[in-house]
């Protein structure tokens, strides 16, 4: 293990809120400087399995819960379409009955 260096050359930019003022751009090189240290087998092994285990559980929590949330979603559309075919039945049946009541009032008109 050692030490790696790296150039990186960083664009800083100005720019409002419509406009991008070009002439306030400028380049800007800097170094990092990263020391890298070894170490034990015994550390790296548990600070692996550590790191498994977390993304392991971390993507088990995030499974469970976009399940549930899709759970939830299909629990309401199916809630929806129940309501839309009970709308639909008593809109049907309410036409019939006014189509019913006007029938009625004809004849009643027409006997008069």
């Amino acid at each position: 293990m050692g030490r790696t260096r790296h150039n990186i050359s960083v664009r800083r930019q100005l720019s409002g809120k419509f406009f991008n003022f070009s002439r306030f751009r400028e380049n800007a090189d800097t170094k990092i400087e990263l020391i890298v240290k070894p170490i034990d087998d015994e550390t790296a092994i548990k600070l692996g399995a550590d790191l498994i285990a977390d993304v392991l559980l971390m993507s088990l929590m995030f499974i469970y819960m976009f399940y549930s949330i899709y759970l939830r979603r299909k629990k309401f559309r199916d809630l929806c379409n129940v309501q839309k075919k009970h709308e639909q039945f008593i809109l049907a049946r309410l036409e019939f009955l006014e189509g019913e009541l006007h029938k009625l009032q004809e004849q009643s008109t027409s006997v008069q």
